[in-house]
Order: C-alpha cells, then structure tokens, then sequence
C-alpha cells in the first residue's frame, strides 16, 4: 500500500485508508455489542437462576410448614374424636338414666 505522502492518488489513498480503519473500528465496536449482549443475557439468566432457587428454597419452607400444619390437624382431629367418644359414651350413660327413671316413674304411676 503506498503512502499518503508519496501516491499520485492522495484522496484515493486517504478513503482507502479510512475505510480499512473504519472496517477495523466497526469490527471492535460489533465484538463490544456482541460480548455485551452475551453479558447480559449471563446476567439476566444468573438472575432467573438465582430467582428459581430462592422460589424453591421457599415452596420448600412452605412445604415444611404445611407439614406441620397438617400433623397438627391430624392431632387435632384424633383429639376431638377421643372427646365425641366420651361425649357419646356420656350421652349413652344420661340415656340410660332417663329411661330408668322413666320405668320407675311408669312403675311409681300404675302402682
């Protein structure tokens, strides 16, 4: 390639020289864009990565807690149907009361 100074063709030599510089400064600026972009969408995917983890790491508290939750209601609901039984029992026993007394009322009246 001859020199600015020494060609016949000055102009031709500077647009040529410009445009082979503005080639190689577009290539730098494309690869900046490009690692850019791949940056970003690292970024941007370490994020939802980091944001699925704390979902889970949550659904997995939630899930323990429900645990609990449910083995508390079961206890609960065993307890309760230990006290309807006595209650019921208890309700047999008053029954069985009433209606002796109402045999001896019956008994008491037609005597």
């Amino acid at each position: 390639m001859s020199s600015l100074y020494n060609s016949r063709n000055p102009a031709g030599v500077a647009v040529g020289q410009l445009g082979l510089l503005t080639t190689v400064l577009a290539s730098g600026v494309m690869d900046c864009h490009t690692r850019g972009i791949a940056a970003m969408q690292a970024a941007r995917q370490a994020r939802e990565e980091h944001d699925t983890h704390a979902a889970l790491h949550h659904l997995h508290r939630a899930n323990e807690e429900l645990g609990i939750l449910a083995q508390r209601a079961l206890e609960e609901v065993a307890r309760l149907t230990r006290a309807n039984a006595d209650l019921q029992a208890e309700v047999r026993v008053r029954q069985e009361h009433i209606n002796t007394l109402r045999v001896q009322r019956t008994a008491a009246n037609a005597a």
